[in-house]
C-alpha cells in the first residue's frame, strides 16, 4: 500500500515534540465516557480541554472525523502499519 492510500484511508498521524513516538487524535466527541462526564462537575473530564481552543477549528474537525471514519474500513490496520512505518 503506497502512503498516500494508506493517509485517505486512515488519515494523517501526529508527531508530538513531547513524547516519543507517534499519535492518533480522534474528536473528544466521539468519547463514550468522557462526553458523558464532560458534563459531571468535579470529573476529570469537565471542562474538556479538547472540546475548545484549536481542536474546534473545521481543519482540525475534518481530520478527525476522516479518522473516526477510517477506524472501521477493511484495510485500516494496514494503513496504519504503512504510515507507521514511514514515521
Amino acid at each position: 500500500m503506497l502512503i498516500k492510500e494508506a493517509h485517505a484511508i486512515a488519515g494523517s498521524i501526529g508527531y508530538p515534540s513531547k513524547m516519543p513516538g507517534t499519535s492518533y487524535g480522534i474528536s473528544a466527541k466521539a468519547c463514550i465516557t468522557g462526553s458523558k462526564l464532560n458534563l459531571v462537575e468535579g470529573s476529570t473530564c469537565h471542562k474538556c480541554y479538547a472540546l475548545n481552543g484549536n481542536y474546534i477549528y473545521p481543519s482540525v474537525e475534518k481530520a478527525h472525523a476522516q479518522r473516526i471514519a477510517g477506524i472501521v474500513h477493511d484495510l485500516w490496520v494496514d494503513a496504519m502499519v504503512v504510515l507507521q512505518s514511514r514515521a
